[in-house]
């Protein structure tokens, strides 16, 4: 069954009706010949043309799409409509709708309007600036799910009768008149008949529990916490793959000390429309923007025959937030903060009534009306996952309501420090380090993860006694790729230790215990200069942590690193015995 997707709509104004009749044309030839999509936003214009066909605009980066429109009620009148972006412009334009070269659904032979004529030339005329004749002209161009356009008008200022109400046809016949109406919320069947071309209306129930089985027990609220370096990020983008979530169904976002309300779930800002006046809109944050596309696959995978979820069609989507606890979360979740005590099922325990720009939103990007909106929760499609960072300096504390909304997963510093290859041939397993590699530092040849490992055995010791969520984990320097080649040499290791590790030490993990751990180094007195401490480390290497750093510490971890190496090993070939 052939449906209603999509309706555009744009009322013609005075100006455009003279270009439909050659009205008042230049005599020299040239003048505007198009209509002009203003007051539609150019996502929405795009969305409606993109079963269009496509072509690049020779004077702007944007597309110029060219629709094969049928007229309504009648297939043998076909033609195609051009939309093509208007130049320095935000908008687009249909263009060439002039007498000789308008559609034909606007032609008077379909019952277009006409203008009226000069008593003596018998020309069409703009005198009385044709009131009483457009005063409630409306343009449409209906988007059917059989990839076809049809092309028509409405000329009335009330719904005509025989009309579905409530699914948003109303603003065919109230305020400016022009824009687009999105239909997926509901299954309209498409008549070809140019009076009502509304047939069976079955609205699309949004339903919350898609019955989607999340992969590995993954959590909906999850936060992964540990000291710097231990692989947070890498972790949460390991599990993002065994959930299969697309790049296209995620969002990562980086909260901070400014960040707000406003950038994470979405406001109003200024925008400067192709008339050049400045108008408001609602702009969306990531967490509106992932929730929407989790509503419109619920939406997507109904089966009206059945009245119940596809689940096969539903698909996970995710939030990810890069330390979390760096913003005001109470300020940045506002009343969000709610939908995040879910029930056994991962849905809201309780909805929110949004405002009523999110309303509007959610209403243009999915159908239906905004009345439909007035409450909303979490699906158990949608994921929000997180990474703190307990250890740094100027975090904002997180109460304990919001605390219990969130699974809390801790990683220790060595805890991501393997991953195990396998030898498809022989099966045999191999611990490989995440991030390792040897370099020569003052004429030692060094392990960085051993080194990462020493320097964290010192700092813990009983004279040192830093916690562990100051220490660094195998990930606070990058010195391999993904495939476990080296990536830098012995001076970019040298400088980047300097720059990254001691800056880390010399400020934040030992800032009150320099002279224990730099013992090594040999005027106490300029403990208190990062410039000397880098200096040593390039003279000295690592005997700066202690002249028998490399016998005591160092050589400890090594036997440790091997031993955790053989049980990384053999604790997968028991995972899988």
């Amino acid at each position: 069954m052939e449906k209603i997707d999509r309706i555009f709509y744009r009322k013609i104004n005075p100006s455009d009706f003279k270009k439909l009749y050659d009205i008042d044309k230049p005599t020299t030839g040239g003048g505007q010949t198009y209509i002009e999509a203003a007051g539609i936003s150019y996502d929405s214009i795009v969305d409606f043309l993109s079963i269009a066909e496509k072509a690049d605009s020779k004077s702007d980066q944007r597309y110029t799409y060219t629709a094969k429109a049928y007229t309504l009620g009648d297939i043998e009148q076909l033609e195609n409509l051009e939309f093509a972006p208007r130049t320095n412009r935000s908008n687009y334009k249909i263009s060439r709708q002039t007498l000789r070269q308008k559609h034909p659904a606007w032609s008077p032979q379909n019952g277009f309007p006409v203008p009226n004529t000069d008593p003596i030339t018998g020309a069409y005329t703009s005198n009385g600036n044709f009131v009483g004749i457009i005063d409630d002209l409306v343009i449409l161009i209906i988007r059917t799910t059989y990839c076809r356009y049809y092309a028509s008008f409405i000329n009335t200022p009330t719904m005509p009768a025989g009309w579905p109400t409530g699914i948003g046809l109303e603003s065919l016949f109230s305020g400016e008149r022009r824009g687009i109406i999105n239909f997926d919320r509901y299954r309209v069947e498409f008549i070809n008949n140019a009076s009502n071309p509304f047939g069976t209306i079955v609205k699309i129930p949004l339903e919350y529990n898609t019955g989607l089985i999340p992969k590995n027990a993954a959590k909906y609220n999850h936060i992964i916490f540990g000291a710097p370096g231990t692989g947070k990020s890498y972790t949460l983008n390991e599990n993002r793959k065994l959930m299969s979530i697309l790049d296209s169904d995620f969002e990562r976002v980086t909260f901070h000390a400014d960040y707000s309300y406003a950038q994470f779930v979405g406001t109003y800002k200024p925008v400067t429309e192709s008339t050049g006046d400045i108008s408001y809109k609602f702009v969306p944050g990531p967490f509106m923007r992932i929730l929407k596309k989790a509503y419109a696959n619920i939406i997507d995978a109904y089966d009206i025959t059945s009245g119940r979820i596809d689940t096969t069609k539903i698909k996970p989507f995710l939030l990810l937030i890069e330390e979390i606890n760096r913003a005001h979360t109470a300020a940045v979740f506002g009343e969000v903060f709610q939908l995040l005590d879910r029930n056994d099922d991962g849905i809201s325990e309780y909805e929110i009534q949004p405002s009523v720009e999110i309303k509007e939103y959610l209403c243009e990007n999915l159908g239906g009306t905004p009345d439909e909106y007035t409450s909303i929760k979490l699906p158990n499609n949608m994921f929000i996952w997180s990474t703190m960072n307990s250890a740094d300096q100027g975090v904002f504390p997180m109460d304990t309501a919001f605390k219990r909304r969130w699974d809390f997963k801790y990683i220790g510093v060595d805890e991501e420090e393997f991953y195990v290859e396998e030898n498809p041939n022989s099966g045999q397993k191999t611990a490989r380090e995440n991030q390792g590699g040897e370099f020569t530092i003052a004429g030692d040849s060094i392990e960085w993860n051993v080194l990462r490992r020493a320097i964290n055995a010192k700092l813990s010791n009983a004279i040192l006694r830093v916690h562990e969520d100051k220490l660094m984990g195998p990930f606070f320097l990058k010195t391999m790729d993904k495939n476990g080649n080296i990536i830098i040499n012995n001076d970019e290791f040298i400088n980047l230790f300097c720059n990254k590790v001691l800056m880390y030490l010399f400020e934040d993990a030992a800032k009150t215990k320099r002279a224990q751990l730099f013992s090594g180094c040999q005027d106490k007195d300029k403990l208190n200069r990062y410039s000397y401490i880098c200096k040593e480390f390039r003279d000295k290497g690592v005997t700066i942590f202690g002249n028998d750093f490399l016998m005591k510490e160092y050589q400890e971890q090594y036997l440790e690193r091997e031993q955790a190496k053989t049980d990384a090993e053999l604790s997968t070939q028991e995972k899988v015995l």
